[in-house]
């Protein structure tokens, strides 16, 4: 299975976190938060926001908001953008770079100019994805590829992040190490294990997370 679609979790505060996946987050009804790394985006109904599986990121959305997040194999994304057609704009600049070392962290997508066509294009991933047929996978695909060439062309209005780049993979384990020791964990343990002064590890938490050490 290299897509798939699922409903965020309203009123849900989740986990800081990353993976190796690209997701797109639609907003279907209602508004969210999202914070991706330094950035906070209120996002709207009919916005989208692409992330790239190297930027930490959360959503809260109220239990008033249906927000549907399409999640995409990173090794198939990145083949099935090099066959589209070269042009202009945000949205294909974030795709040149997603499999190089100077990525864009996420692009967003608010309201289309073409909002009729754009939401046409999202339902039949959604209405895909909830399918009995035996080819709902390969019709889900098929409706995120077409639902991706008509975003490129549709979306002036798009901007991307202004950090690029890799996360660190140390602020990967970190978060990880904290969440599995919750309980027994502290700034001296944290020091010892990864070798970098308390104050720094404040800054890290304060930097990635938006909460200090203890907060988290």
């Amino acid at each position: 299975q290299r897509v798939s679609v699922c409903l965020h979790r309203p009123n849900h505060i989740g986990k800081y976190h990353t993976h190796d996946f690209f997701e797109i987050n639609y907003i279907h009804k209602g508004s969210c938060i999202n914070l991706v790394e330094d950035d906070s985006i209120l996002m709207n109904e009919g916005d989208m926001i692409l992330i790239h599986p190297g930027a930490f990121h959360n959503l809260y959305a109220d239990d008033e908001s249906v927000v549907y997040n399409f999640l995409l194999e990173k090794k198939w994304f990145i083949n099935v953008l090099s066959y589209l057609k070269n042009t202009d704009g945000v949205l294909y600049d974030f795709f040149k770079a997603v499999d190089t070392e100077s990525f864009y962290k996420y692009a967003v997508c608010p309201i289309s100019n073409n909002l009729g066509l754009v939401k046409k294009k999202t339902d039949a991933i959604i209405d895909s994805s909830k399918s009995d047929s035996p080819w709902k996978y390969i019709k889900t695909e098929t409706a995120i590829l077409d639902f991706l060439e008509i975003l490129t062309n549709t979306s002036d209005n798009a901007y991307l992040s202004t950090g690029r780049g890799k996360s660190s993979n140390m602020m990967i384990n970190i978060l990880d190490y904290v969440t599995e020791n919750c309980s027994t964990v502290n700034l001296d343990i944290m020091s010892e294990k990864f070798f970098y002064s308390k104050t720094h590890i404040c800054r890290l938490f304060i930097k990635n997370t938006g909460k200090s050490f203890n907060e988290f």
